[in-house]
This record gives structure tokens, sequence and C-alpha cells, in this order.
């Protein structure tokens, strides 16, 4: 598609800072966590080419307008469990569950799953009507480990009922194409107002580093998320 390497905000004036989606559904049975989880992220310009470029087979030259476009969404599904939990008198999943009130807890965890993505990319030349657009999904299976801890606050704090921050880093390779790679890290911090309702602070990075044809990708989608987390 291209001839040398391109950065979206320099050469086709997109801008990285949007909004976007980010939702996770989670099963919760034992020491096991199934999660649904999904986002979207997409960003377009209109401006006047700074420089010969082209994509494909669009080429611009100085001053003529382009029209550029970039999506890209995932979805997948991860089985986590904990494996070691350091300060309970449980200590591993395969032990029996002891009703105890330490104040806080530390999960040490492992996951594996699957992710699907899109990418679409589209560059039109609005001087000469020419348009080129790269469109793929791709797929990996993932790997990857982290930690969960937990602060109990009840009685102690009055609007809050505890505190939990967990982190977690996955990796996988990505298909079709050649040499390619996934990797993400999560981080989130939920003050739990209630034992089911909490607020939630946390961020994603998501990379990925792969050539599919002519088409390569060297890049990350990545941003602070806020929202609210729910549980019954």
């Amino acid at each position: 598609m291209t001839t040398a390497r391109q950065d979206l905000n320099d050469v086709w004036n997109m801008d990285s800072l949007e909004g976007a989606f980010q939702g996770d559904l989670s099963l919760l049975w034992r020491n096991w966590t199934l999660r649904f989880t999904g986002s979207e992220f997409g960003t377009d310009a209109t401006q006047a080419a700074t420089q010969s470029v082209s994509f494909g087979s669009t080429a611009f030259t100085a001053g003529q307008l382009m029209r550029s476009s970039f999506d890209f969404y995932s979805w997948g599904v991860d089985v986590q469990s904990w494996v070691w939990r350091p300060l309970s008198k449980q200590q591993f999943p395969w032990q029996a569950a002891v009703t105890e009130d330490a104040g806080g807890d530390l999960q040490i965890l492992a996951l594996m799953g699957g992710r699907g993505f899109g990418i679409r990319q589209q560059e039109q030349n609005l001087s000469t009507g020419a348009s080129t657009t790269y469109e793929q999904t791709f797929g990996t299976v993932v790997v990857g480990a982290g930690f969960d801890a937990m602060v109990d606050l009840k009685g102690r704090v009055g609007f809050l009922d505890h505190l939990e921050f967990s982190v977690t880093g996955s990796w996988g390779p990505m298909w079709p194409g050649s040499q390619g790679s996934f990797y993400e890290v999560r981080a989130q911090l939920v003050a739990w107002i209630t034992g089911n309702a909490g607020v939630l602070f946390g961020y994603r990075y998501t990379g990925m580093d792969f050539s599919q044809g002519d088409y390569s990708f060297g890049g990350d989608v990545a941003g602070l998320i806020v929202g609210g987390q729910l549980r019954f």
C-alpha cells in the first residue's frame, strides 16, 4: 500500500485524540472469570496535502485536497483465574475456601483467550476523485498474567466500600500476515461505593505490529478510561 512508513497524524492529519468505546462483561465462578470485551476507535480528517504522498494507487501532490479516515475495532474473550493469594488462608485455588476478614486481598492472575480485530483505512483525493481503501480483519490467541489487589474500606471511609486495583498484560501472534504480534496492557482502579456499584478509572494500551500484503502497520490504540462498574 505504501512505499514508506507514514504517520496517521503527521502525513494524513488525523487526530489521535478521539473519544472511544470500551466495554467488558465478566462472569465469575469460584476462582474463574470469563470476560467478553469489545472496543472501537475512529478518526477522520480533510485537508490540503502538505507533501507528495501515495496510498495504494491513490497519489497526492502538495496542495491537493485529501480526505482520510481510520477505523479500528476489536472483540474477544478471556478466561482468567487467580493462581496464588499470598495474603489469604486459601492461597491456591485447589484448597478449600475459607471465611476470613483480612482487610484486603492480593491475587496473582493468569489468563488466556482470543481476540479479533478490524482495521479500515481510506484515502481519497478530492481533487482527482481517486480513492483507495484497505480493510482487513485479524485474529490472535493471547496468554498473559497480572495481579488484582483489594483494600477493604468498609467502616473506615464513609462513602466507599472497598478499592480494587488490577493490572494485566497479554501477548499473542496475529494472522493473517507476516511477523505480526499483538500486545496489550490494562490497568484499572475501581472505587466501589457499594458492594455492587463502583466508579472506574483505567488505562488501556493495545499495540500491533504486522504486515499483510502491501500494507504494514506499527502502532497502538491507547488511552484513559472513565466509567462505571456493576457487579451482580
